[in-house]
């Protein structure tokens, strides 16, 4: 295996959920590389669209610009313990429009 996490399954759940409950953040950890195909792409495009979603990252150490593509912001941090960059990702949450 080429290793990495596939995120579509995942998310899909989330957005199920989310088209539930309307207006909802999906707040993603990941530590590393992930795939994520064009049709995951589309439905949290949709999603942001039809139900008010944002998606945010906690990248846990290393680079991973995989999730950019359906993130509305990526936050770095070495581990989660990082006070200053949680800090940082909670007033980008609370500053993101829907």
């Amino acid at each position: 295996p080429s290793g990495g996490t596939s995120y579509n399954r995942p998310i899909q759940e989330a957005l199920y959920l989310v088209s539930q409950v309307k207006k909802a953040d999906i707040i993603l950890l990941t530590d590393g590389s992930c795939s994520v195909s064009s049709d995951l792409i589309k439905k949290v495009e949709e999603g942001r669209k039809d139900y008010g979603l944002r998606l945010f990252t906690i990248l846990i150490g290393g680079v991973d610009t995989n999730v950019d593509g359906i993130s509305d912001a990526v936050i770095s941090v070495e581990n989660l313990d990082d006070e200053t960059s949680l800090r940082n990702l909670a007033k980008i949450m609370k500053g993101s429009r829907r």
